[in-house]
């Protein structure tokens, strides 16, 4: 996850699922309120660690009712969530007036789905138990109660990357020897890296399908409905609609 270099001054966000708190410190840094989730409890306690309140748990059990958000960002949470519904429920809940959620997530319409297959790296199976595409995403946040103001999708020259190093190593049987193991997946890697040239010549490619949805991943913007004309005025900072969210692979969870 890109850092948010704008805006500066005080907004309010939840990050759910924030992981060691990187995120949450810098833009504290900014001038922001951070409040943070997190089921992993040694995660949890580093961002403790940063003087960051944090809580350790998970988007249902989260005692957030009656505090309100600017941004809540869940970036590549939500496909790891039992009831997706319920938890976009309960992000609306904590929306400040004019506030929005941002979701990240894998997008199952992408161009390196198709042609991995199986072998598609954000399939993550069984971690992932949901996959989404942009039109699934926009149904999703209908039955939330909330409204998809944006969606757009983007490549991750990473993901392809980690494709291939699954298609080398999945299909075969490892051996019981650890020592062989460990050269399966080295020579994997080394072929991997030899796919980088081929990786930046197709880049081109990919980006193009991103800008028609079939990109890695889907970045939209979540908002209470009828809330396109009621933004919240800003109050001593410049609008947090300035803020900017990518995806990294750190935050596959």
């Amino acid at each position: 996850m890109h850092d948010l270099v704008e805006p500066h001054g005080w907004n309010r966000m939840l990050d759910v699922g924030c992981g060691a708190g990187e995120l949450m410190a810098q833009h504290r840094e900014l001038g922001w309120s951070v409040t943070g989730i997190e089921p992993d409890p040694r995660a949890a306690a580093l961002s403790r660690g940063r003087g960051l309140e944090v809580h350790h748990g998970t988007v249902f059990d989260a005692p957030l009712d009656g505090r309100n958000f600017d941004v809540i960002l869940m970036s590549q949470v939500i496909e790891h969530l039992p009831d997706p519904v319920e938890a976009l429920k309960r992000a609306g809940r904590w929306l400040a007036p004019g506030g929005k959620v941002v979701l990240i997530t894998p997008n199952a319409s992408s161009l390196c789905f198709k042609f991995f297959g199986s072998h598609w790296f954000p399939l993550e199976a069984p971690r992932h138990l949901f996959l989404f595409d942009p039109d699934t995403i926009r149904r999703l946040a209908a039955k939330a109660g909330l409204e998809c103001r944006s969606s757009r999708t983007r490549c991750e020259g990473w993901i392809v990357d980690y494709s291939i190093h699954y298609r080398q190593t999945q299909p075969a049987i490892l051996p019981a020897d650890p020592s062989e193991r460990e050269l399966m997946i080295k020579r994997s890697e080394d072929l991997r890296r030899k796919h980088q040239l081929a990786r930046k010549l197709i880049a081109p490619l990919l980006s193009v399908g991103a800008g028609f949805g079939r990109g890695d991943l889907i970045r939209a913007e979540l908002v209470a409905r009828n809330a396109r004309n009621n933004r919240r005025k800003p109050e001593s900072s410049p609008p947090f609609e300035a803020a900017t969210f990518s995806a990294d692979e750190t935050r596959i969870s």
